[in-house]
């Protein structure tokens, strides 16, 4: 574990590494002030550019464009009002009427530092929580792995917000989509209707960036605006934000403890994410405090607490994806895809096998974390600036990039047209409420699943899901598929008898 941990260190030390973190940190705090580009899209985006590179310096970029994209919304938050993540939404309701106080400065300086801290000590408890992970994660047999990934496709719902059941859907179509292609176990080929390029299967490049990218550029592409409003209010001087940040060490250093020990633990459970961790820590700030009416006026515990926990938990959501292949946020499905497009398997192999590697993703995200906040700190003015761009720049330099590392990937010009057919289906899901996350989720995990499934069956028989592990693995199925039923039928029978009251 510690030759790990060294080795870790030293991946990040390459000058390739470095500077790939140093440069995907200023994409993402660049990204993040711009209010209609979250992280997510920005992750999406960078995947034509990284997903030829060696896994050390792919997945490191990749872990910080996603660790650090919240802390840059927290400035477009404070300033103007608009959140510029979702994360982020929790911030605005103190920090712009501070803002309309005349505190910018102070206000920036209480979210970047509480933000900043969050997001290394939440590393710390990564790197405590490894050496237990991995003695759990050795007791898994390829009838724990099956239902663990039963268990992630459950967790599927809760990418959908407007239907469980058109979550269920997506991700089963994700499946069949993972099956077109040979079947390992027998080699008997499935769903190619006779057609060659079929035979092959889907390239996990083409659904990625058809599912996402490509639908996304052309839906922001219709605005054919500036990324914000160009009247920015001034981030106020440095002074001001340092001053601002020392506050949050000197008073506020117990509720930022609280903040980030809960988003670390929402991180950790799956399908979370950052947003219901900031949420989560902006209520439970306001029921302890001892002033709870001054909150949504410019309180400073409003802004400690949802910036400390929402970078909290991107630790926690990438612990959760290296350790059972289930994404802690909608975000990680794209992480999980890109290891399957780097050739990594993910899943409970990855933190016995590729150790180092995931030491080196962690290390990477706490160095974006500190070149984070020391960019938001020092370059809060110019960084607003950034957010005048129009968006039209940036689909006509991105999209030729897509249809070229769809092309690359294989040097199959079909690809390109199953790019534009998987694009299409992308949009209509979008617009009819249907999860793209989902259905790349179910892509991704759909081989093992299968290979899973007949090593189970093969090795311990029909009745392979009676061992402890496995039981209660089905139990929390079990709980996740009943529970909002249950809730339902409850709410229901209240409402009945207080109607006969």
């Amino acid at each position: 574990m510690i030759e790990a941990f060294v080795q870790g260190l030293i991946n990040c030390a390459r000058l390739d590494v470095a500077l790939g973190i140093i440069v995907a940190t200023t994409l993402a705090v660049i990204a993040g002030v711009i209010p209609a580009v979250s992280g997510p899209l920005v992750v999406i985006l960078i995947v034509p550019f990284v997903w030829a590179f060696d896994p050390l310096l792919a997945l490191p970029i990749m872990c910080c464009l996603i660790a650090v994209s919240c802390m840059g919304g927290s400035l477009t938050a404070i300033l103007i009002g608009i959140p510029g993540d979702n994360p982020n939404a929790a911030t605005v309701l103190d920090g712009f009427p501070m803002t309309q106080k005349g505190q910018a400065g102070r206000g920036l300086g209480l979210a970047i530092t509480s933000n900043m801290l969050g997001g290394l000590f939440a590393v710390f408890l990564a790197f405590i929580m490894i050496p237990i992970m991995i003695p759990v994660i050795m007791a898994f047999r390829s009838p724990e792995l099956c239902l663990m990934i039963v268990l992630a496709l459950m967790f599927i719902t809760v990418l959908t917000k407007e239907s469980r059941i058109k979550g269920l859907i997506a991700g089963l179509l994700g499946i069949l989509l993972a099956c077109i292609g040979f079947q390992p176990a027998t080699g008997l080929a499935r769903l190619n209707f006779g057609n060659l390029y079929l035979y092959g299967g889907l390239h996990s490049v083409t659904i990625v960036l058809g599912m996402l990218a490509v639908p996304i550029m052309f839906q922001l592409n219709q605005t054919c605006k500036s990324i914000a409003p160009p009247d920015m209010k001034s981030a106020g001087d440095l002074s001001k934000i340092i001053k601002g940040g020392l506050e949050v060490i000197r008073y506020h250093k117990w509720l930022w403890l609280r903040s980030v020990v809960s988003g670390y633990i929402v991180g950790v459970m799956p399908a979370l994410g950052a947003t219901v961790g900031s949420w989560a820590a902006y209520g439970q700030a306001k029921r302890t405090s001892k002033h709870p009416e001054l909150f949504g006026t410019g309180t400073p515990e409003g802004i400690v607490a949802p910036e400390a926990a929402s970078n909290a938990c991107h630790a926690g959501d990438l612990l959760t994806t290296l350790a059972f292949g289930i994404p802690g946020s909608g975000i990680m499905v794209i992480l999980l895809a890109a290891f399957v497009m780097l050739g990594i398997q993910p899943g409970p192999k990855m933190l016995v096998e590729h150790t180092a590697l995931c030491f080196t993703m962690l290390i990477s995200v706490a160095i974006a974390n500190l070149i984070a906040g020391l960019i938001c700190i020092f370059g809060s003015t110019f960084l607003i600036k950034v957010t005048r761009v129009s968006f039209v720049y940036i689909f006509a330099f991105v999209i030729p990039i897509i249809v070229l590392s769809v092309y690359v990937a294989r040097q199959y010009m079909i690809d390109v047209y199953v790019l534009a057919i998987i694009s299409l289906l992308g949009v209509f899901m979008d617009k009819w409420g249907y999860s793209a996350p989902a259905l790349i989720l179910g892509f991704v995990l759909g081989d093992q699943f299968e290979y899973y499934f007949i090593n189970s069956i093969t090795m311990y028989g029909p009745f392979f899901f009676l061992s402890p592990i496995s039981l209660a693995i089905i139990f929390l199925v079990i709980l996740m598929i009943g529970y909002e039923p249950v809730k339902m039928i409850m709410a229901r029978m209240k409402g009945r008898a207080g109607g006969t009251r």
